[in-house]
C-alpha cells in the first residue's frame, strides 16, 4: 500500500521518463526545472511616476477633508446631534447640506443605516478617477 503514486504528474522529476511526459495525454505538466531555460525574459515599458504622484497628492486632499469632517463630528455635540436627528428622519438633503457646512471642498455621498453612517468621497485628477476614500462611522 505504500509508496504507490495516484497521481504520476505529483512525482518527482527523478521518477518521470527521460522524455518528461506525462502517463496522462490530457494533462500538461508543468516542471519548473525543465521550463526554467525556456521562459522569455520581457521588456518592461520605462515607468512614469507622475500619475502616481498625482494619485498620492489627491488622495492626501481626500484625507485632509475626511479629517475635517471628523474632527467636525468629534467636538460639535450640536452637529453630530443634527447629523444624526437628519438620517433618522431619512432628510438625505438635510444630511446633504449639513455636511457642506463644514467647508469640505470634495463632494461627500453619505448613506446610512441604523447602525452607521458612510461617507464617500471621490477625487479626479485631470478628468479621470483616481481615488476614493470610504469612511464608516457607527452611531
Amino acid at each position: 500500500m505504500y509508496g504507490y503514486y495516484l497521481y504520476p504528474f505529483a512525482l518527482p522529476s527523478m521518477y518521470l521518463p527521460a522524455t518528461r511526459m506525462c502517463f496522462h495525454p490530457q494533462v500538461i505538466r508543468y516542471d519548473p526545472i525543465y521550463n526554467q531555460n525556456r521562459r522569455r525574459k520581457r521588456p518592461f515599458p520605462d515607468v512614469d511616476p507622475s500619475s502616481f504622484m498625482d494619485s498620492a497628492s489627491a488622495s492626501q486632499q481626500l484625507l485632509d477633508s475626511a479629517s475635517r469632517l471628523t474632527t467636525a463630528i468629534s467636538n460639535d455635540r450640536e452637529f453630530s446631534h443634527q447629523i444624526m436627528d437628519a438620517a433618522q428622519r431619512s432628510d438625505f438633503d438635510e444630511v446633504d447640506r449639513l455636511i457642506k457646512e463644514v467647508g469640505i471642498p470634495t463632494e461627500v455621498k453619505t448613506s446610512f443605516n441604523p447602525d452607521l453612517v458612510t461617507f464617500e468621497m471621490n477625487q479626479e485628477v485631470n478628468g479621470m478617477h483616481c481615488c476614493r476614500l470610504v469612511m464608516r462611522l457607527r452611531w
